[in-house]
């Protein structure tokens, strides 16, 4: 899970809420997709992977049940992936897994960092030290089921193999190595894409320069 830092909001959008529409009513949800697409780097908000325009979901980050003032919010307003909708409950997760029940991380809040209060261990699980946040990954949104721990590990594994093949000397990998790598993952291609589960790679190599600090 990452930050996502909201970019102009749909005009269509802006126009239905003034009017008084509410998101039922709301014809053009292509607009809302593409830009969501757009500030996320078409990943997933929950998850990291990959979401498309016909791929994915607009999710409400406080519920449209609970909240029905702010289901037109571009500030509420999430790209998810389709979560294992259809497949067994062990295998769904993010907005389909999670219902209505609120959350406590927040990919939208600026001021919360979530990728600060997060960790990946080698074999892809995903921990935070904050035990509501911790609530939300294991039991809420289900970011720890077997699929995507597996994922989230070939990631890891995967990024390891590359450096060592690009340094393979015994000893610390080079900051400036480690710098550029780090640079790769966050930058999106000439489509606007991030990778999938990108905050997976950043989050080790910060840590590893952060060792070398």
């Amino acid at each position: 899970m990452r930050t996502i830092k909201k970019g102009r909001e749909p005009p269509s959008l802006r126009e239905h809420r003034n009017s008084g529409g509410r998101y039922e009513t709301y014809t053009r949800t292509d607009d809302v997709r593409d830009a969501l697409l757009r500030d996320q780097g078409h990943i997933c908000c929950y998850c990291m992977r990959r979401i498309a325009l016909r791929s994915m979901k607009i999710e409400h980050w406080a519920s449209q049940s609970e909240h029905a003032d702010s289901t037109v919010d571009w500030t509420n307003l999430l790209g998810a992936c389709p979560g294992g909708a259809g497949e067994p409950r062990a295998k769904q997760h993010c907005d389909t897994y999670r219902g209505k029940t609120p959350l406590t991380v927040n990919p939208l809040d600026r001021s919360q960092q979530c990728e600060r209060l997060i960790r990946y261990l080698s074999n892809g699980e995903m921990r935070s030290q904050d035990r509501a946040i911790q609530r939300d990954i294991h039991e809420t949104l289900n970011l720890n089921n077997e699929q995507l721990q597996r994922n989230r590990g070939a990631v890891l594994s995967a990024l390891l193999d590359r450096l060592k093949r690009v340094e393979p000397r015994p000893g610390p990998w080079p900051s400036d190595m480690l710098e550029r790598e780090l640079e790769a993952w966050r930058r999106p291609n000439k489509e606007g894409q991030l990778r999938e589960y990108c905050q997976v790679a950043i989050y080790l190599l910060e840590k590893k320069l952060k060792r070398k600090a």
